[in-house]
């Protein structure tokens, strides 16, 4: 039997990625993937609400930008 080796999150594997566009529900919030979900967790509840939308690519690299979620 011979294992498969996944080496990227694309194609048959792209559910994978933290990035993939599913609803996520926490909080009374709804979250358009798991990256905007995971960056949300990180803030204080009254900024959680900025992750409820735009690009997974954006919600990961808010955190570092934003003066209320870095300090």
């Amino acid at each position: 039997m011979s294992v498969e080796k996944i080496s990227s999150f694309s194609g048959p594997y792209e559910f994978l990625s933290n990035f993939y566009a599913c609803l996520i529900k926490r909080d009374g919030l709804v979250y358009p993937s798991v990256e905007h979900a995971y960056q949300a967790a990180k803030a204080p509840m009254e900024e959680r609400h900025w992750f409820t939308s735009g690009r997974a690519n954006w919600a990961k690299k808010r955190p570092r930008s934003s003066p209320v979620l870095t300090a």
